[in-house]
């Protein structure tokens, strides 16, 4: 694996600097194995939770091709979801994760956020519920082109570990670019938050 161009501490973040894609993707991949044979060399269990944006396409296939990962003592959960999508609607973002990791590696169960199944407000309490009986390990995440993270636009209140959400239309036209032009038309997801 290269190493990185350029490395920095930021409080307890460190930060790295790849040449390319590529050799970023192979990285965060290589951490979160560490990471994964450390939560379950500590209690059998390694609880993630997953971005599904392109800025994850090469972390994802690394993690797919990664060899001794036991990932059938992972717990997957995804970060957001659009409102209003049919359950194998193209734009859905647990399709996205199935089609790029899920579906291709044993792991112990998936979770994810269903907003066409029960109410929302019912589906936030119970998905949190989920998140919240064991620590989350892991959290693979993009930051997009505005600040944002998950559905989490830049100033949303972080109080809640699920929430209804309003994107901005920034969040809007980049969904429009990466996903489908369905998508960007879509103001409200779900999301989880700290």
């Amino acid at each position: 694996m290269n190493s990185p161009l350029h490395t920095e501490q930021v409080d307890l973040l460190k930060v790295e600097v790849h040449p390319e894609r590529a050799a970023m993707g192979a990285a965060a991949a290589s951490a979160c194995r560490g990471r994964i044979l450390e939560a379950v060399a500590r209690r059998n269990l390694c609880r993630m939770i997953f971005a599904a944006a392109p800025s994850q396409n090469e972390l994802l296939a690394e993690l797919r091709a990664a060899k001794g990962i036991p990932w059938e003592r992972v717990e997957a959960f995804h970060m957001d979801e659009y409102h209003g999508l049919q359950q194998e609607a193209p734009q859905r973002f647990s399709r996205f994760l199935r089609r790029a990791l899920f579906d291709h590696v044993p792991l112990k169960a998936t979770h994810f956020l269903d907003v066409g199944g029960l109410p929302i407000s019912d589906e936030m309490r119970r998905y949190a519920f989920l998140m919240n009986m064991a620590p989350i390990d892991i959290v693979c995440l993009g930051i997009g082109e505005n600040g944002h993270i998950a559905f989490n636009e830049p100033g949303s209140s972080l109080t809640s570990r699920t929430r209804d959400e309003e994107h901005a239309w920034q969040v809007r036209a980049e969904a429009g670019r990466i996903e489908a032009p369905v998508a960007a038309a879509r103001a409200v997801g779900t999301t989880i938050a700290g």
